[in-house]
């Protein structure tokens, strides 16, 4: 597999559509894995491929994190899902 492979956050207003629900694996802190498609007319426009939005609980902020990226193929702990939320990283 070559190309770009990304890792980001969605705005928590976005739109979004869920496309397909995966498998999640047992005893881990992931809660959802989903293969999405952005559903507002410009984040179409911006982005129409289909993205994996993986909902993991982040047991230091107690809290949800939902990072989406684009390689499809991974299985949800092999992506390079933060340790900390984004939020608490220096930008």
């Amino acid at each position: 597999m070559t190309g770009i492979f990304f890792v980001t956050r969605i705005n928590d207003n976005a739109a979004f559509a869920f496309v397909e629900k995966c498998a999640i694996p047992d005893k881990r802190s992931i809660l959802a894995d989903q293969i999405i498609r952005l559903a507002g007319a410009q984040a179409r426009a911006d982005c129409p491929c289909l993205l994996r939005r993986i909902v993991v609980w982040h047991a230091g902020d107690q809290r949800e994190i939902a990072p989406l990226t684009n390689p499809l193929e991974f299985g949800s702990t092999t992506h390079p899902i933060p340790d900390a939320p984004p939020t608490d990283r220096i930008r």
